[in-house]
């Protein structure tokens, strides 16, 4: 194990990092890590793959990262995506800087994995929106 993560292991603290911000953007008991008991049926399933996540020689974080978000208990595919995201730490001696910008990194994908589960939650969050003239035509019509 390398020195540049310390006493925690990588896995598992991106794991609860990015179950911590979705928790944090859809309530904490809307949102558990897996394996979970058997008693609770999710709604949605996320599966992440991560290519890269580490701060770069010339100082920033990048992590690249695979995913899928699934819907119900058929885990239908809702969407997937390859997100690649820098986030520059500043001063690349400074270790506190690292952790913080790896962090951020996490944040975001985080974030855009919860703005996929909003869309595809909402329903029709893929159809035009009807004009206010089509409207009335359609109620009076």
């Amino acid at each position: 194990m390398s020195s540049r993560y310390g006493a925690i292991r990588p896995p598992t603290s991106f794991k609860r990092g990015v179950v911590d911000d979705l928790a944090h953007r859809f309530g904490s008991d809307r949102v558990m890590a897996t394996p979970v008991a058997h008693y609770a049926e999710p709604v949605w399933r996320i599966a992440l793959d991560v290519i890269r996540f580490d701060v770069g020689e010339g100082g920033d974080a990048v992590l690249d990262a695979r995913w899928t978000l699934l819907a119900g208990p058929s885990d239908r595919l809702a969407a997937s995506r390859r997100e690649r995201i820098e986030v520059p730490s500043g001063d690349t001696a400074d270790p506190a800087k690292r952790v913080t910008a790896l962090r951020e990194a996490v944040a975001m994908l985080a974030s855009r994995i919860a703005d996929a589960i909003a869309t595809a939650a909402t329903p029709n969050a893929r159809k035009p929106k009807e004009s206010a003239a089509a409207t009335l035509a359609r109620q009076f019509g």
